[in-house]
């Protein structure tokens, strides 16, 4: 399966120059389960009219259950056009987890963990601070675009009860389309069935 947590292109405002790029390198990936994304903060162009020529099952405010044997990856987004984009409703009509599901929580923005932790999210994957973009030879991220601890930028963690993977992507989030100590990154997870 593949996911995508948004800013499909980088410019906010125009979408043109990046659109063909994002849609070559999206309908050059082949899943056996789909591919499956939320918009982001750079994509309200994209939103408004350009979503399909991207080859994604957007997933805004939906959930979505993806059977997988016995069991079902359970895929929850959460809208990224704007911070405050979130649909606390349609959140608490989710319900509890199913003990056969694994539960996905796509949200663009990372401190948005805060308001869906109560779903008990096995992973929650999330992107927006592009990993700081510009970091500090340790990689500690100069600016981070968010609310969360600066270590929680980028990487795997185990924080608010879940799995929290952020992936720093390959765009940018300014006009200065540099990266310093920061490079860009697809993420590949292996999940195993435990015992």
């Amino acid at each position: 399966m593949i996911l995508f947590t948004g800013d499909f292109v980088d410019h906010k405002h125009d979408h043109r120059p990046g659109l063909p790029v994002a849609r070559k390198l999206i309908n050059s990936l082949k899943s056996r389960l789909g591919t499956v994304g939320i918009l982001g903060n750079h994509d309200s162009a994209v939103a408004a009219g350009h979503a399909h020529e991207l080859n994604v099952n957007l997933i805004d405010h939906r959930r979505v259950l993806v059977p997988v044997g016995s069991a079902n990856i359970e895929l929850i987004g959460m809208g990224g056009l704007d911070r405050l984009d979130v649909n606390l409703a349609f959140l608490h009509s989710i319900g509890n987890k199913s003990p056969n599901n694994l539960r996905i929580i796509l949200s663009h923005f990372p401190d948005n963990i805060r308001r869906c932790q109560f779903l008990t999210p096995d992973i929650y994957l999330y992107g927006h601070t592009h990993g700081g973009q510009m970091c500090f030879p340790n990689r500690r991220p100069i600016i981070r675009h968010d609310s969360l601890p600066h270590r929680l930028c980028s990487g795997v963690h185990r924080a608010y009860g879940t799995w929290m993977i952020a992936n720093r992507g390959f765009g940018y989030s300014s006009y200065f389309q540099v990266r310093v100590f920061c490079p860009a990154e697809v993420i590949e997870l292996r999940l195993v069935k435990s015992s």
